[in-house]
């Protein structure tokens, strides 16, 4: 393998990585942010948009990066 391919495999698993511990954090969080004010948004006693409030900021909390 050349070199730069070499980089290339070795970026991609640094970011696969990233990524899977990005996502095991983001759906810890949704768990204790957002899911408890989806259920309250079902029942009329929060809006739509507070729900999706809280799951952007998940998603700004634990980004992903991306495959370039």
């Amino acid at each position: 393998m050349s070199d730069r391919m070499q980089l290339l495999e070795n970026a991609y698993q640094e970011i696969t990585k990233y990524n899977t511990e990005q996502r095991i954090k983001r759906e810890g969080a949704y768990q204790y942010e957002s899911d408890p004010i989806f259920m309250l948004w079902q029942r009329g006693q929060a809006t739509e948009q507070e729900w999706l409030d809280a799951v952007a900021a998940v998603k700004t909390k634990y980004p992903y990066k991306e495959y370039v």
